[in-house]
């Protein structure tokens, strides 16, 4: 399945958990829907993030260094498919580093919706949802799915780490 189309799966499944929690239970006022401390747990994890992906790098050069270096693998097409399999690897991290990045972006664009009255355009849910909460939904979407994102990131990094030891199987 295409990682996009999956993270859209997720993101939509985040909002629905999120609709239901903030709508139903009048999860409002909570630290995790402030937008300040949303900017600030996103931001910490996409630096984070960026440490792993220096990491990823080293293990990818060492993986494709060992596996091209070593002689006892002589089939050119098995080296190959660990070269690609550990690829394959870094394109998943890079991606999930994408996606929070682009939820950073989200929570700050939000951030200044939430905090500007636009007397000209009526919001036309109010009877159903304000505009509060629905921006608390994206928000808690963004969190929720957020954290499958890191996971997927640290799934990711012991699949990496594992795999510096993959000649050792062969």
């Amino acid at each position: 399945m295409n990682k996009l189309l999956y993270f859209f799966i997720i993101f939509v499944i985040s909002l629905v958990v999120s609709i239901l929690i903030i709508h139903f239970l009048k999860f409002t006022d909570n630290k995790l829907l402030d937008s300040e401390y949303i900017i600030d747990y996103l931001g910490i994890f996409l630096g984070f993030t960026i440490a792993l992906l220096s990491f990823a790098i080293s293990i990818t050069d060492k993986i494709k260094e060992n596996i091209l270096d070593d002689k006892t693998i002589i089939d050119k097409e098995k080296k190959r498919i660990i070269i690609d399999k550990t690829s394959n690897v870094f394109e998943e991290l890079k991606d999930d580093s994408l996606l929070i990045f682009w939820f950073f972006i989200a929570v700050i664009i939000l951030y200044i919706f939430e905090n500007t009255n636009i007397p000209l355009i009526d919001w036309p849910f109010k009877n159903f949802f304000s505009k509060t909460n629905i921006i608390n939904q994206v928000k808690f979407a963004i969190f929720i799915s957020s954290l499958y994102a890191i996971y997927d990131i640290i799934k990711t990094i012991f699949i990496l780490s594992e795999s510096t030891r993959i000649d050792k199987r062969i």
